[in-house]
């Protein structure tokens, strides 16, 4: 299969399974021709990744002919010898044992001593542990799960109607780009002594400083934020993209987090609604390794295309989701604390900074006016594993839901700050409000609303953001 961890066992059953198989001329054509194939197909692709998954399975029912041949360049030289070898397997079977008739009773025999090897084999519970079977295990339990996530995708999106009175927009390109992970105190722009946003903080834009997300973490935080929610409920059908499109926009989701995956599934039932869909990942958000930038190019194909429509566009990025030194790519950190994890998170946030000055680069060279968001979708926290303090998520800190949101458009003259404190519960409404959209129903709340104290959701109930304790950001000394 391509893989490794194989044990006497396997090398054992393998070989009685291939030379019992053999010595019957209709099992060999409908049983070994097509399992010889499949694993000379496989063997690069199970060198590389392993086992079948659902992110494999995902990959291969949704790889278009251009992405097939990436791929196959992709793979190195060296995994093309091993289907070469299952080829010179296939050859030795053929000149020693298919062209020999062997007695009835060796046939019985070993026949007999496999039926035995797979009954001891199942009764001990070791069967699904045998390499070949729990390759096929494999395949039937990750296509299962993909097509029941595919199915939960198509479900309950009904497209719930808004009823808009008008819209007063003259903005041609609205991008909505999605951050991960990034705290605000963080960021030069919003006071961090280190540069980590060089480009934002010289953009003329409006910053919210007190943006405070709806929960600790994505699976919890976007849906809340992006589409009507009381808090610990929400209502998918009614959201951001589909408000945009009843609106008149075209819209693109573009994402570098998961397409599946259980945590990935709320959200990608939001990119759903939108006219067009490209999800650079076709498993979860760990299936496979892509920068940010590789959003940039699809951006460019939309803005370039001749088309007088209005549209909004949201880019979903990986940013500084943990694993902090995969998400700079082998760059080297542009910051060095004692702390390499906090180096290693800082710096990626450069990495967004540049993407946003790129985003808004291609928008400006359009001529088209435009506007830009950015927000994130929640922070970390501070926790001491062992004797090493790391970042990760909690509900307990303040500083997991202080994230940051800024507009930028063609037509800002200045830099403006705002202090007041506003909930990514009214995301929907704060979008709505700048991009001329005025709702009727359902009734939003509105986003300069200061009434009720800025509450979150923990993962359990609403509670209030003044009471979680505090977690300042590292200062460099």
């Amino acid at each position: 299969m391509g893989y490794g961890g194989a044990k006497g066992i396997d090398i054992i059953f393998i070989a009685l399974f291939l030379v019992t198989i053999s010595l019957y001329p209709l099992l060999r054509l409908i049983i070994l021709v097509p399992l010889f194939a499949l694993i000379a197909i496989y063997s690069p692709t199970g060198y590389l990744y392993g086992p079948p998954s659902l992110s494999i399975i995902a990959a291969l029912l949704q790889t278009n002919k251009k992405e097939c041949i990436e791929f196959l360049y992709s793979v190195p030289y060296i995994c093309y010898a091993l289907p070469a070898l299952v080829v010179s397997s296939w050859l030795l079977l053929k000149k020693n044992i298919f062209k020999f008739h062997y007695r009835s009773y060796i046939k019985y025999f070993l026949t007999v001593l496999l039926v035995i090897f797979i009954g001891v084999l199942s009764f001990t519970g070791r069967l699904e542990k045998i390499k070949i079977i729990n390759f096929f295990i494999s395949i039937n339990n990750s296509t299962a799960t993909y097509l029941q996530q595919i199915k939960k995708l198509s479900e309950g999106n009904v497209n719930a109607q808004w009823q808009i009175a008008e819209t007063d927009n003259h903005y041609a390109n609205i991008v909505v780009i999605i951050g991960e992970s990034m705290r605000a105190d963080y960021m030069s722009v919003f006071g961090y002594p280190l540069p980590t946003t060089p480009f934002l903080s010289q953009a003329n834009g409006t910053f919210y400083r007190n943006y405070i997300s709806t929960a600790p973490n994505t699976f919890l935080s976007l849906p809340r934020a992006l589409s009507l929610s009381d808090g610990e409920n929400f209502d998918i059908s009614h959201n951001f993209v589909n408000l945009a499109k009843q609106a008149g926009f075209e819209t693109f989701w573009i994402s570098n987090q998961g397409m599946l995956g259980d945590f990935d599934l709320p959200t990608s039932k939001l990119a759903m609604y939108s006219d067009h869909k490209i999800f650079l990942k076709k498993g979860d958000y760990a299936s496979s390794d892509i920068d940010d930038v590789a959003l940039l190019p699809h951006l460019q194909a939309i803005l370039a295309a001749k088309d007088t429509g209005k549209r909004v566009i949201i880019l979903h990025l990986m940013g500084s989701h943990p694993q902090f030194k995969k998400r700079l790519h082998g760059k080297k950190p542009y910051f060095h604390y004692a702390n390499e994890d906090i180096s290693d998170y800082i710096s990626t946030y450069r990495n967004t900074d540049s993407l946003i000055g790129s985003a808004y680069t291609m928008l400006k060279q359009t001529g088209q006016p435009f506007k830009l968001f950015y927000f994130s979708d929640h922070g970390l926290s501070k926790r001491t594993i062992g004797n090493a303090v790391y970042l990760r998520h909690s509900s307990a800190t303040k500083q997991n839901y202080h994230v940051p949101l800024l507009m930028l458009s063609d037509d800002a003259r200045e830099r403006k700050y705002v202090d007041k404190a506003v909930s990514a519960f009214n995301f929907i409404s704060f979008f709505a409000g700048e991009t001329g959209i005025k709702v009727i129903a359902p009734k939003l709340q509105s986003w300069d609303d200061n009434a009720n104290e800025v509450q979150v959701f923990n993962g359990k109930t609403m509670v209030p953001y003044h009471s979680l304790a505090e977690d300042p950001a590292v200062i460099p000394e």
